[in-house]
C-alpha cells in the first residue's frame, strides 16, 4: 500500500508539493515559513485511542476541533502544510522525536506522526495518543497535530499500511528514520514514491561506510528516492571553509591537481561526516579524458573522546605548474581552522565557530528546503567509490 491518504488520487510517482497550509484552514498567503512569534502554544484537545479505525476516527475528530477553532475564532487557522512521520524503534528515539515535535509546533503548522514500532512482539496491537495545539502568530493561529502510535506485532512489519489512513490530501509526507533501525521499509519504492523526503543520519549506524554504499545504491536505481542525511546537514559549515579556500582565481588549477586527501574524525569508528566530505571533494574535481577522480582516501580516527562521532580534520595537497597549494581543516576548542599554503605564494588562515546543530535544527533545516540537494547525492556516490578504492 502507497503512503498516501486513501482520499487522495494521484498517478504513480506522484508527491503533494509543500507550497501552502491546508486549503480549507490557510488563511491568505499563509506559507510554511514560521511567522512572527505572538503566543505560546496553547493545548486544545487530547485524546486516546485502540485500534487503526479509533485511531483514525480521534484524529478526524482533532482535526475537526481545529476547523471549528478557526470559525468561531477572531484569528484564521494556518493548518498542516506537512506531514511529519518520525519512525522509531525504542523509547529513547521516541524521546528524540518528541524533542523535535515540540520545536516544530511552535513554528510550522504540521501534522506530527511518532510511531514506536516493536515488529517482535507476539501480540500485535496499535494504540495512540493524540493532541492538538494551537498558538497565535503573525496574525493567525498556527496548529500542530500530534500523534504518538505504538504499533506492536506483525502490523509492525507493514508501517504504509498502518499510517496511510492516518494521512491529509495533498499534504506533502516526510518520512524520518530516527536512530539506526534497518532500512528496508524507508527504502523501499512504495516510500520512495510516496514521500516528498526520506530523512535519517547515516552517522548513527555502526558501520557507516557500508550504510553509505546501501544510500548510494538504492538512489542510483530509486529515481524516485529523496533522500535527506542529516550527517550531509552537520558538514555545511566544513564545506564552506573549503570552498572558501579554492575560491581565488588560481586555486581551481589545484583542486584539479588533487594528488592526495586526508580525513580525520573523532571517536572509535569513522563517521560518515567524514566520507560525506571526502565524497564531496572528489565530486568537485573537474574530471580528466572523460573519468571522474575517485581518490583514495586516508580516514584516521582520533579515540578517547565521548562524543559522537565527528569531523576533526581534512587535509588535501594539490599539484599544479610545478608548484603545490595545501589546505587544512582542523576543530579544536570550539573552532574550525583553515590553513592555505601556496609554495610562493601566501599562507591565509580563517576560522569559523565549530557549532553543533542540535537534532531539531537538522530536522528543521531539512524541513524548510524545497527540493533534494544534487551536490550531495553526488557527494554519496562518489563517497561510496572513495570507500571500495
Amino acid at each position: 500500500m502507497r503512503l498516501s491518504s486513501p482520499t487522495t488520487k494521484r498517478e504513480p510517482g506522484d508527491r503533494a508539493r509543500r507550497t501552502t497550509s491546508s486549503p480549507a484552514t490557510a488563511a491568505p498567503g499563509a506559507a510554511c515559513s514560521p511567522p512572527p512569534v505572538s503566543q505560546s502554544p496553547t493545548l486544545i484537545r487530547t485524546a486516546h485511542a485502540s485500534g487503526l479505525n479509533a485511531v483514525a476516527h480521534e484524529l478526524i475528530a482533532l482535526h475537526a476541533e481545529t476547523l471549528r477553532a478557526g470559525e468561531e475564532g477572531s484569528t484564521p487557522v494556518r493548518l498542516s502544510c506537512l506531514t511529519l512521520v518520525a519512525a522509531c524503534t525504542d523509547e529513547a528515539g521516541t524521546e528524540t522525536a518528541e524533542v523535535v515535535a515540540s520545536r516544530i509546533a511552535e513554528t510550522s503548522p504540521a501534522r506530527i506522526i511518532i510511531i514506536l514500532a516493536d515488529p517482535a512482539a507476539a501480540e500485535a496491537s496499535i494504540t495512540a495518543d493524540l493532541s492538538l495545539q494551537c498558538s497565535v502568530r503573525g496574525g493567525g493561529q498556527v496548529c500542530a497535530e500530534q500523534v504518538q502510535l505504538r504499533v506492536a506485532g506483525e502490523p509492525a512489519r507493514h508501517l504504509l499500511s498502518v499510517v496511510a489512513p492516518l494521512l491529509l490530501p495533498d499534504v506533502p509526507v516526510y518520512l524520518w528514520v530516527v536512530g539506526a533501525p534497518p532500512l528496508d521499509q524507508a527504502l523501499s519504492d512504495d516510500v520512495a514514491g510516496a514521500c516528498e523526503r526520506v530523512i535519517l543520519d547515516s552517522n548513527g549506524y555502526a558501520d557507516s561506510a557500508r550504510t553509505l554504499m546501501l544510500l548510494a545504491t538504492h538512489a542510483s536505481v530509486q529515481p524516485r528516492l529523496r533522500l535527506a542525511d542529516l550527517a550531509w546537514v552537520r558538514g555545511r559549515r566544513w564545506r564552506e571553509l573549503l570552498a572558501q579556500a579554492f575560491d581565488g582565481p588560481d586555486m581551481p588549477r589545484y583542486l584539479r591537481g588533487l594528488q592526495s586527501l586526508a580525513v580525520t574524525t573523532a571517536g572509535d569508528r569513522p563517521c560518515s561526516d567524514g566520507w560525506l566530505i571526502a565524497g564531496w571533494i572528489a565530486s568537485r574535481v573537474p574530471p580528466t579524458a572523460g573519468e571522474s577522480f575517485s581518490p583514495k582516501v586516508e580516514m584516521a580516527t582520533i579515540s578517547g573522546s565521548d562524543a559522537a562521532p565527528r569531523l576533526a580534520a581534512v587535509e588535501l595537497e594539490g599539484h599544479a605548474g610545478g608548484g603545490a597549494a595545501r589546505v587544512r581543516l582542523a576543530r579544536e576548542q570550539g573552532v574550525i581552522t583553515c590553513s592555505l599554503e601556496v609554495e610562493r605564494g601566501p599562507r591565509l588562515v580563517r576560522s569559523l565557530p565549530a557549532t553543533d546543530p542540535s537534532t531539531a535544527e537538522l530536522v528543521g533545516s531539512i524541513l524548510q528546503e524545497t527540493d533534494v540537494d544534487p551536490i550531495h547525492l553526488a557527494a554519496l556516490r562518489a563517497a561510496a567509490l572513495a570507500d571500495n578504492a
